[in-house]
Formats: structure tokens, C-alpha cells, sequence
């Protein structure tokens, strides 16, 4: 008599597809093709499917069992172009990627991929040139989900492209540069100001203007305002921008000291807000300031490296500077009194208060520390460059610990020489950013591979974002299309979604509107 069928009726064909693939890698003797099987660690016998007691009849033929994978599967293949080179073999290239593939296709149930509707299940960016910040050469990037997959070369790209069980949306980016999305670490993205009373406070961040100037991981914080302004204002603010689509974190505090919490305590505030990465801006060196004493500030900055030591976070105390001639001072203080590290604390705006906080600067980046440079207001402004220049040819070591930040939609007043009257007003965009990166390029002439890391990779090391800053293979899908000439926007992705095209740009729910003028 004849065996029972295996199925009552005739599977689809994505199923049986899938079950013939998965059959082929659970037995291929090819270590890679087993690696890369995600059935490797079962063997039919375990099924008892295909158990001799569960037929009446003489069992099927099957193959012996295959045996136990190691506890430790070998490392996946590198990043770098040196697997893509033709040192391997076209063989090997091509098995890879079709292994990839099909792995892909039987994990997802196969005809999962081809029936998704409208929304891709993979991003392909084609044709650029990849800076990770460092030059990789011109590289496919595939993206799945909120996650680089891969760099793939030319030929690998257009087999994915043209499988018929695989939903990719392609971008064709011929000779665009591509490149890590920004990271700011300092936005008012709740607003800021009121300097000049109420009405001068300042808007909060529009998602639209931090995607245009290419911002997809943003540090939200408080200023002059920690009244009016709120951490709770704070923390829901950035949880909506998050909503929209970019990564958020959080400095908790304020300009003031003793400093606001949401916890009741500054340690416990880096353990119980997932948000919160350390405390700032504190001022110092500045009329707006609380005028904190040593002891004050050596305690909020051992409480903060502690509760970033139990929470697992980086734990900086971030430090709003002056124009006042005693500039770094009380930071020096702290380190020379204290056990703390350099690496703890972190001055912000030292670019553009003055000659003498520079080249104290200078010097606290000499000694090991970093410094954080506010991004110059407008192409009038050269304070950031030249500070920038002046390191760059002194040591260019000392750029890795150097990041520039926006202070977007803070307020920017301009005292008058005795600070009694405030003689100009505005406040800070998120394209600044961009602006300064522009220039950086054009006007100082730095490869874009040196000023990139001031933008993305230096902050995100400095505040332990693991998955930020750089383009590899499992960090998030944070991308951005230059053009190679102007280095203007021509696309935005933020953790594998597509923000910004040449023509358009993501919208929140409620967009600004300016009815004109009667």
C-alpha cells in the first residue's frame, strides 16, 4: 500500500518553496549554507512528523539525523569590503548573498516578503559613496526594519533587487554621498528664552526643521527656564518626537543648582527614566547662574557618574560656560580635588565666549577631557571654525573628543558689556548644524571623513549611544544622502523610515502654520 500523504491537501507554493529550502540547508554539507540555515539546530528525527512509530508503514527514506550545531556559531562576516573583494571568489560572494536571502525568505514563512502590500520589508540604497564616518568607497546599503543589514557590492544588490519573493523599495543614489545622521546633544526642544519676559519665549522643536538639517537622534534639555519649562514638559516632548519617528535622550536638570529632578534624586533619576543620560546644562561662569559652590557641584557630579555607573549610562555632567574670565575654573576644581574623571564632565559653548575660555579649552582637552562647541549662528559668525581650526592644526588627535551641537530653539541674547541691558535677540535652528558642516568642508578644507565625527560619531561615543553615529552592520538605520558638491539634504532615513526626499519632508500632526499677513 501506499504511505499517507505528509499534507491532506497541496500546500502553497511559498510553503512548499520554503519547506524544500530549509530541507536543502538542514543537510548541505556547506558550513556556510548550515550557518546560515535557520532550521540548522533541528533534524528531522526530532519531528515526530517523521518518526518511524508514527506511520503504519515502512517509514520514508530519510537521511540520518544531522549532528548538534556548536554552542557558539562561527562570527558573521565582516563589514569592511574585504569579504566583498575578489580574493574570495565570485563563488563565495554569490552563495553568501543567496544564502542571505533565502534564510531570510523561509524565517519570514516565504510569500510573507512578496504580499505586504505598499510598505517595503527592505530599504536598498544603491549607487553612493559610504562614509561610515571613514571612507568605505561606493557600497549598496541594505536596511531591514530599523536596522542596517549589510553593505553589499553591485552585483549582490541587483540579485536581491530582482528576487521575486523579496519587497525591497530601491533607492538609486549614483555618486551621493552617504553617510551616519546627525546627533545633537543639545536642544531646547521644548523652547527656551524669556530673557525678555513672557513673550520672548522661544517655540519648541518642529520635527520637520531637526529632520531638515539631517538631526535624527536629538538630547532634549533645560535652560535659563527650568519654571515655566518643565522636565514632565520635557520628557513628553520627547517621547512625541520619538512617536514621529527620531531617537531621543535626555539631560535632566537645568541651569540652576541644587538641580530639578522628575525622581526625587539625582542617582535614581538615571535609574528610573530610561530617557535620562546624565544632568545639564548647569551654568557656570555666567550671570544667569545659580552661583553653585564647589562642594555643590562636586556632589552632583559624583551622584551623576554614580547613577550612570548602576544604570549603565554614560553619566556626564554637562556644563553651560560664561563669558566670565574664571571660565573652567571650578571644573578644574573638581578634578584636582576629586576622584572624579575628566572624561565626567563636559563644558558646552566654549567656542563662542571669549579668547580666554578658548584657550582654557584647549588646555581641558589636552588633559584628556572633551568639549562640546555650539554650531555658529549664521555664515556671519566664525567663532566655532576658527576654534575648530586652531585644534585641528595644533593636534588633530584632540578632534576625536570634540562634538558640535545646535542649541536649537534656545534662546540667543546678547548682553551688553555690563550684561545690565540685552541689545540683540533670537534663537537657535536645528540647520546650523548642517551649515557648520558645510563649511567645515568648503571653507577649512577638511576631508569629510574628519568632519563628519563631529556630527555624529564623537558625541554618540561620548554618550555611550551604541547604535548611533557610525553606519554598520546591526546599528540603526540613521542614513543620510549628500549631494557630493553642495552636500545639501537629499534624503533623510531615521531607524529605517524615510523622513525626507528632495521634495518633501515628514510633517508632525499638527504642522506650524503662518496665516499671511492681511
Amino acid at each position: 500500500p501506499s504511505s499517507p500523504s505528509l499534507f491532506s491537501s497541496s500546500p502553497p507554493p511559498p510553503l512548499l518553496l520554503s519547506f524544500l529550502f530549509f530541507s536543502l540547508l538542514s543537510f548541505s554539507s556547506s558550513p556556510l549554507l548550515s550557518f546560515f540555515s535557520p532550521f540548522s539546530f533541528l533534524s528531522f528525527s526530532s519531528f515526530p512528523l517523521f518518526s518511524p512509530s508514527a506511520f503504519p508503514h515502512p517509514p520514508l527514506l530519510l537521511p540520518p539525523a544531522a549532528p548538534p550545531p556548536p554552542r557558539f556559531p562561527p562570527p558573521p562576516l565582516p563589514l569592511s569590503p574585504s569579504p566583498l573583494s575578489s580574493s574570495m571568489g565570485t563563488s563565495t560572494n554569490t552563495s553568501s548573498v543567496v544564502v542571505v536571502m533565502v534564510s531570510v525568505f523561509v524565517l519570514l514563512g516565504g510569500g510573507v516578503l512578496g504580499s505586504s502590500g505598499s510598505s517595503a520589508d527592505f530599504i536598498l540604497i544603491k549607487g553612493g559613496k559610504v562614509y561610515a564616518p571613514e571612507p568605505l568607497g561606493f557600497l549598496d546599503l541594505l536596511i531591514g526594519g530599523k536596522e542596517i543589514l549589510r553593505f553589499l557590492p553591485p552585483k549582490a544588490a541587483e540579485s536581491i533587487e530582482s528576487n521575486p519573493y523579496l519587497n525591497v523599495k530601491v533607492y538609486n543614489v549614483k555618486g551621493q554621498i552617504i553617510c551616519p545622521g546627525f546627533v545633537d546633544i543639545h536642544s531646547h526642544v521644548t523652547g527656551g528664552g524669556g530673557e525678555l519676559g513672557p513673550a520672548s519665549r522661544t517655540p519648541e522643536a518642529n520635527i520637520s526643521e531637526l529632520i531638515d538639517g539631517g538631526v535624527t537622534t536629538v538630547v532634549g534639555l533645560l535652560g535659563t527656564d527650568s519654571v515655566s519649562r518643565s522636565l514632565t514638559n520635557l520628557l513628553t516632548k520627547l517621547n512625541a518626537l520619538e512617536e514621529d519617528g527620531i531617537t531621543t535622550y535626555m539631560w535632566s536638570g537645568g541651569y540652576r543648582v541644587p538641580v530639578p529632578t522628575l525622581s526625587g534624586s539625582v542617582t535614581s533619576e538615571l535609574l528610573v527614566i530610561d530617557k535620562v543620560i546624565g544632568f545639564g546644562e548647569v551654568a557656570i561662569s555666567d550671570h544667569r547662574s545659580s552661583n553653585p559652590s564647589f562642594d555643590a557641584l562636586a556632589q552632583l557630579v559624583g551622584d551623576t557618574r554614580v547613577g550612570g555607573m548602576l544604570s549603565g549610562k554614560a553619566g556626564k555632567t554637562y556644563f553651560h560656560v560664561g563669558k566670565s574670565t574664571k571660565a573652567l575654573s571650578l571644573l578644574w576644581e573638581i578634578i584636582s580635588e576629586t576622584q572624579v574623571p575628566i572624561s565626567q564632565i563636559l563644558p558646552t559653548h566654549v567656542s563662542d565666549r571669549g579668547a580666554i575660555l578658548m584657550k582654557d579649552a584647549i588646555a581641558w582637552l589636552k588633559a584628556g577631557g572633551n568639549i562640546d562647541l555650539t554650531a555658529d549662528e549664521n555664515a556671519k559668525s566664525n567663532s566655532t571654525l576658527e576654534l575648530l581650526q586652531e585644534i585641528y592644526r595644533n593636534d588633530l588627535g584632540l578632534v576625536d573628543r570634540v562634538s558640535v551641537s545646535s542649541d536649537s530653539y534656545g534662546s540667543l541674547p546678547v548682553f551688553s558689556s555690563d550684561n545690565k541691558r540685552i541689545i540683540g535677540y533670537g534663537y537657535g535652528k536645528p540647520s546650523c548644524l548642517l551649515d557648520d558642516f558645510k563649511r567645515i568642508v568648503h571653507d577649512l578644507h577638511w576631508p569629510i571623513e574628519t568632519a563628519l565625527p563631529l556630527f555624529t560619531k564623537n558625541p554618540s561615543d561620548y554618550l555611550q549611544f551604541e547604535r548611533k553615529g557610525t553606519l554598520s552592520e546591526g546599528n540603526d538605520a540613521d542614513v543620510l544622502i549628500l549631494d557630493p558638491d553642495s552636500l545639501n539634504i537629499n534624503f533623510v532615513f531615521a531607524q529605517g523610515k524615510l523622513m525626507k526626499n528632495s521634495t518633501w519632508t515628514f510633517q508632525p500632526m499638527f504642522p506650524p502654520h503662518c496665516p499671511s499677513s492681511p
